[in-house]
C-alpha cells in the first residue's frame, strides 16, 4: 500500500508527456505528494522543465523531479504493435508472460483482412 512505512511512490512519466505537465489536473499537488521521474529514451535530449514553467515547477524540478535517461532498448513499441496487428508472435520481443497478457487482455486490435 502507498501508505506503508518506507514506501515512497514515484510517478514515472515520459519526457514528451511531461512537456504538458502544467495542463494536467492539479499538477502542483502531484509534485507536492510524489517525486516525479521524467524519462527520456537513450540518445534523446535530457529532460528539462517545460518552456515557460511556473516558479513552483522550477523549484520542484530542483527537489522533487528527477530527469532519467533510459538505457537503450532494442525493441520498439511500433514493432510490437505492427506484429500484433498482423497476428504475428511477439513473445521473442516482449517475453512469453507479457505476450500472454497482451493476448488475454486483447490490448491491440488485429489488422483487417
Amino acid at each position: 500500500a502507498l501508505d506503508a512505512p518506507g514506501v515512497q511512490p514515484v510517478l514515472l512519466v515520459g519526457a514528451d508527456a511531461f512537456d504538458e505537465f502544467c495542463t494536467w489536473r492539479e499538477p502542483r499537488a502531484i509534485v507536492d505528494e510524489f517525486e516525479v521521474a521524467v524519462l527520456s529514451r537513450a540518445g534523446s535530449p535530457a529532460p528539462r522543465p517545460p518552456a515557460e514553467s511556473p516558479d513552483w515547477l522550477l523549484r520542484a524540478w530542483a527537489t522533487r523531479v528527477r530527469p532519467l535517461e533510459l538505457p537503450p532498448f532494442p525493441v520498439s513499441a511500433s514493432e510490437v504493435r505492427g506484429r500484433l496487428a498482423h497476428d504475428l508472435p511477439v513473445a521473442d520481443l516482449v517475453g512469453a508472460a507479457v505476450a500472454r497478457y497482451i493476448e488475454r487482455q486483447k490490448l491491440y486490435p488485429r489488422a483487417s483482412p
